[in-house]
């Protein structure tokens, strides 16, 4: 509106110039006449010097008039060019903020879809990581039923080697009353093997005894 203002105003200061320019003969040659003319105001009546004089001070209140009017103007325009000049700045400063804006959008749809995939690798981890511990319970559980078997593993070792121990010391002691038997065997198989060499030394004698003594006198042998 300011702007429509003072085009309209510099408008009107062209036709008022338009209109001195035109007049601006009639002044020359007025003015070229201003000397017959002071002859004939002098002969003038006074009415019609106070209507001049009148007619000199409206004309004069008019170009002040004027002349305010073209001031306010122009600091309307200096008001509307440096309010063109803000906008322009603004403008252009909105225009960097939207390129700023379009940026971080663009950046932020970017980290938007990186954090997506991050977002999907993470859930597969998490799937992973799941079944993971799954598997990590279930073999816990297979490692302590393992311990339990070993723990009844190792008492069952523990027992056996006790009995190997004790079937070890039985078998020593058998070893032992199997060698005193043996000894004892011997010793009585050589005392019977000795005693039957003697009962038999003993009975041939007896039975060459007794033939000597069923001979006839005159046959025996004399005795020693």
């Amino acid at each position: 509106e300011a702007a429509d203002e003072v085009a309209a105003a510099l408008g009107d200061t062209d036709g008022a110039g338009d209109s001195s320019s035109e007049s601006g003969p009639e002044s020359s040659s007025e003015s070229s006449s201003e000397s017959e003319s002071e002859s004939e105001t002098s002969a003038r009546p006074a009415e019609t010097r106070t209507t001049e004089k009148a007619g000199d001070v409206a004309h004069g209140a008019d170009l002040a008039a004027m002349e305010a009017k073209c001031k306010a103007l122009e600091e309307k325009l200096d008001l509307v060019n440096f309010e063109r000049g803000t906008n322009k700045r603004e403008k252009e400063t909105l225009l960097e903020k939207w390129k700023q804006a379009e940026a971080a959008f663009k950046a932020a749809r970017r980290d938007k879809e990186e954090l997506g995939d991050r977002l999907k690798r993470a859930e597969h981890l998490a799937e992973q990581g799941f079944r993971i511990k799954k598997e990590m319970e279930a073999l816990t559980g297979r490692l302590k039923g393992a311990e339990l078997l070993a723990q009844v593993t190792i008492r069952e070792k523990d027992a056996l080697e006790e009995s190997v121990k004790r079937a070890e010391g039985l078998a020593l002691e058998a070893n032992k009353g199997k060698e005193q038997l043996n000894a004892v065997l011997e010793t009585m198989a050589l005392k019977h093997y000795n005693e039957k060499t003697e009962l038999a030394a003993r009975i041939t004698f007896l039975e060459s005894q007794v033939k000597e003594s069923e001979r006839p006198w005159y046959q025996q042998k004399p005795r020693r």
